[in-house]
């Protein structure tokens, strides 16, 4: 009687765990992005990957929409069609280039593709410009640029000279949206303009 209802009991179990295995293994796995076949022979997808690199550096982050009719308009040889291009964004996210990101706004997802970088935040460079009320700089000066380029320089926080608890918000060295409604990209930039506070 004993034995009886333990197998019994263990029957139903193993039954349940069965199905749950079952159900986990019969889901697709995700795809290895790594292993993508660009369609193209490697030399046209180093092409076509280096022209949708410079697109989205450009005018990025970029939805996958967005990022076809900026290739149109660039008009990308090789690229065949907006499946061959998703393709390529696939193959180039396996190589590092790009990063993809889900961005919620309200009920939707928005796949935004950002062009790949490490966080190198602070720069180091000289000054090649000033402007007619920079005081603290001059030309040939040596500087470095910490981890924010700007703040309001109006709130309470700014005047006390700790623009990094801006009441409006800092704007970091990289991957953050300047005033101007650029997007910053720290060591990356090729040139950088900043307050002289």
């Amino acid at each position: 009687m004993w034995m009886g209802g333990f197998v019994r009991k263990n029957m139903e179990s193993s039954v349940a765990l069965g199905s749950i295995f079952s159900r986990y293994m019969s889901r697709s796995r995700a795809v290895n992005v790594r292993k993508i076949n660009p369609k193209v022979p490697i030399e046209e997808a180093k092409s076509i990957a280096h022209s949708l690199y410079d697109i989205i550096r450009q005018h990025g982050p970029l939805s996958i929409s967005n990022t076809w009719i900026q290739a149109k308009e660039a008009g990308i040889s090789g690229l065949n069609s907006k499946t061959h291009m998703k393709i390529m964004l696939k193959w180039m996210r396996g190589r590092k280039m790009l990063k993809l990101l889900c961005n919620h706004v309200g009920n939707n997802k928005k796949f935004l593709h950002y062009y790949y970088f490490h966080a190198r935040h602070e720069i180091a460079g000289i000054v090649k410009e000033v402007g007619s009320n920079v005081h603290r700089f001059k030309v040939g000066d040596h500087v470095g640029v910490g981890t924010y380029v700007n703040s309001c320089r109006d709130c309470e926080s700014c005047n006390e000279s700790l623009e990094n608890y801006c009441l409006k918000g800092s704007v970091f060295t990289f991957n953050a949206i300047d005033a101007d409604g650029t997007i910053t990209k720290g060591g990356y930039s090729s040139h950088i303009v900043v307050h002289e506070r």
